[in-house]
């Protein structure tokens, strides 16, 4: 039981970080020019730096609460 609480822990910790991480990338400012748009491949590519940290933060989460929600069975069971 305590392992299983150990682990939620850490993803908790874990979904913090990368959330903490995807909010400090670097978003390059897309300027309009008479040739078209500007930067928008490097902007792009730093929205799916952004989306896949949040992807993986909402896993480690759902992770995190799936255990606790085991804990929580487990005790009341008991």
């Amino acid at each position: 039981m305590k392992i299983i609480s150990w682990l939620s822990v850490i993803f908790a910790g874990l979904a913090a970080l990368l959330w903490a991480w995807s909010a400090v990338v670097n978003l390059p400012v897309v300027r309009a020019t008479f040739d078209g748009i500007g930067e928008i491949e490097t902007f792009s590519v730093a929205l799916r730096k952004v989306s896949r940290l949040n992807m993986y933060a909402a896993g480690c989460a759902f992770a995190s609460a799936l255990l606790q929600a085991i804990v929580v069975y487990l005790t009341t069971t008991q």
